[in-house]
């Protein structure tokens, strides 16, 4: 089955900070301003721990390391079981396939699109 998502959420503490598409170079990032303003007014998160404040369809040949870090720290057995992950499966295809998953961590994490925005 070929997987046609081209894009995901990231969110932070259940509040969207942005999306990211895959492109024919790489991947490309748009933050959600407000909500990038409301985590910073209020303080929960850092410029250590986000690098992509203010993205206007920012782009990169390599995956953002915001983006690394939900891979590595959803690398345990039992997520990578319900994710449905392989071996072979590329760093987006497991982005999608973890955004498909209910759930919700105290930091970072994907979900798909509502394909009606």
């Amino acid at each position: 089955m070929v997987d046609t998502t081209n894009k995901i959420i990231l969110y932070y503490r259940r509040i969207p900070l942005g999306a990211l598409e895959r492109t024919e170079n790489g991947y490309m990032y748009s933050s959600d301003f407000e909500n990038e303003q409301k985590v910073k007014n209020i303080g929960l998160l850092t410029y250590s721990e986000y690098s992509l404040w203010n993205s206007t369809k920012r782009e990169s040949k390599k995956l953002f390391p915001e983006f690394l870090e939900i891979i590595n720290k959803c690398s345990r057995a039992d997520i990578v079981e319900m994710a449905s992950i392989t071996s072979q499966d590329s760093m987006w295809d497991k982005l999608v396939k973890l955004s498909r998953l209910e759930y919700f961590t105290p930091n970072f994490y994907v979900q798909q699109t509502e394909e009606n925005e």
